[in-house]
C-alpha cells in the first residue's frame, strides 16, 4: 500500500499507535483528523515523518527504537497447542535516547515455540498500514 485515503481514520480517537511503512507516499486530507493521542511509527527522512511534522502528529522513527519488551504479563497464561494466551499485554518501548513509553493496543503477538530449549519466543508486530 502506498496511499492512505482522505478521512481514512478521522475521528478514530481510540487510535493511539500506528506503523506506516516507508512505501506510503501519499496521505489524504484529514486522514488522521481528531486522532488526538496518535503516535506514528515510521522511518526517519520518509514521507511519513514529513507528514507528521507538517500536521503536528507525534512521530517516532523506527530507527530510534532500541527494544520492545513485555511490561505486564497477562494475568492468565494458557497454553493451547503450543501457543499462549497473550491477551492483556502492555509493551514497553525503549528508545535510543533513553526515553520510553507504553503500548496497550495496535499490535499483534505471535509465539514461536522451541521444544528443544523449552522457551517461548515472542514476535511482536505493530499493526501496519
Amino acid at each position: 500500500m502506498d496511499n492512505i485515503g482522505h478521512y481514512a481514520f478521522q475521528n478514530c480517537d481510540s487510535l493511539e499507535h500506528i506503523y506506516i511503512s516507508k512505501n506510503v507516499t501519499n496521505i489524504g486530507e484529514n486522514a488522521f483528523a481528531d486522532c488526538q493521542d496518535l503516535t506514528v511509527f515510521g522511518y526517519r527522512d520518509s514521507f511519513v515523518e514529513n507528514y507528521c511534522n507538517e500536521n503536528n502528529k507525534n512521530f517516532i522513527a523506527i530507527d530510534d527504537v532500541s527494544s520492545i519488551s513485555i511490561y505486564k504479563n497477562p494475568e492468565k497464561k494458557q497454553f493451547i497447542n503450543k501457543s499462549v494466551d497473550l491477551s492483556g499485554l502492555i509493551l514497553l518501548v525503549k528508545l535510543n535516547d533513553g526515553t520510553s513509553f507504553y503500548i496497550e493496543n495496535g499490535y499483534s503477538v505471535d509465539v514461536d515455540y522451541y521444544t528443544n530449549i523449552g522457551e517461548n519466543i515472542l514476535k511482536i508486530s505493530l499493526n501496519e498500514i
